[in-house]
């Protein structure tokens, strides 16, 4: 329907203050200088989160 009245969905964005600097993530976008090292930390994150470890279950507390 969106695309029938030629309508778009502004992307969601998030910004984090880090030592005084804040940086801004645009979804989709790629432009920050680090995106590809802030992409590979991300997955490496969902994946911990998600209890998986080398086949193990992480347990967190008793600090992992």
């Amino acid at each position: 329907m969106m695309k029938a009245r030629w309508l778009r969905k502004r992307p969601g964005y998030s910004a984090v203050e880090i030592y005084g600097d804040v940086h801004e993530f645009v979804s989709g976008d790629r432009s920050h200088p680090q995106a590809e090292v802030i992409s590979q930390m991300l997955g490496l994150l969902m994946h911990e989160m998600a209890g998986h470890d080398n086949g193990h279950i992480l347990d967190f507390t008793n600090g992992g």
